[in-house]
């Protein structure tokens, strides 16, 4: 009685860790992928005239659209809805007065 007492506890610890670790590798593998599939904006702003107009806007399927031909609002509302400047920077080289401002969430 003894033996049949310890061999059960023993294979229900033995499955409780078995669930435990399967469930911290599903925890683990959905979090990389979150971390892999960010949403990216990339806006294209002219800086030679007085309202900074949105002459690109760019986006993965999951942003926001433009909704205004300021960069400045584009840029605020971004910022509203969890987006971070990543980089700005002239990356257009036809034209000077021109910047590329991407944004991440």
């Amino acid at each position: 009685m003894n033996r049949t007492r310890v061999a059960a506890l023993s294979a229900a610890v033995v499955v409780v860790a078995l669930l435990l670790f399967s469930s911290s590798l599903f925890v683990a593998a959905g979090s990389q992928t979150a971390r892999a599939g960010k949403d990216v904006v990339m806006m294209r702003c002219n800086t030679t005239d007085a309202d900074f107009t949105a002459t690109g806007y760019q986006g993965n399927s999951g942003t926001p659209s433009k909704r205004s031909n300021s960069c400045s609002e584009n840029i605020s509302q971004l910022l509203k809805d969890g987006f971070v400047i990543q980089d700005i920077g002239h990356y257009d080289m036809e034209k000077a007065g021109y910047l590329v401002v991407t944004m991440t969430r």
